[in-house]
């Protein structure tokens, strides 16, 4: 498994550590490189400014990397499964084993 955060710094708060009132948005993929851009498009567009989005990729055969990596957005933050674990060992991964305020589950199907 390897994990990437881009658009950090040391200065700035860590993405996944706990902060009162930003909402942890977990979308869970898996071979979704044609969905994806909606659903994140869709928490892009959100008038709330206090999220984040931890996207785990559940070892996707398709673009789905290339498709990530077009997004630059530091609240964003990616986890990689190497080798697909299913949706629920997805969802249920919380980012370096830290509690979450508030936490929303986003499918990568949903526009």
């Amino acid at each position: 498994m390897t994990e990437h955060t881009k658009g950090t710094t040391s200065a700035e708060p860590h993405v996944g550590e706990l902060r009162p009132g930003v909402v942890s948005i977990i979308m869970a993929t898996y071979d979704r490189a044609a969905t994806l851009p909606r659903a994140i498009d869709s928490v892009l567009a959100q008038d709330y400014p206090g999220w984040e989005l931890i996207i785990v990729e559940d070892g996707s055969t398709d673009e789905t990397r290339a498709v990530l990596d077009e997004y630059r957005d530091p609240r964003i933050l990616r986890v990689r499964y190497e080798r697909n674990r299913g949706v629920a060992a997805a969802k249920n991964r919380s980012p370096h084993g830290r509690s979450l305020s508030w936490a929303a589950l986003h499918r990568s199907t949903t526009l």
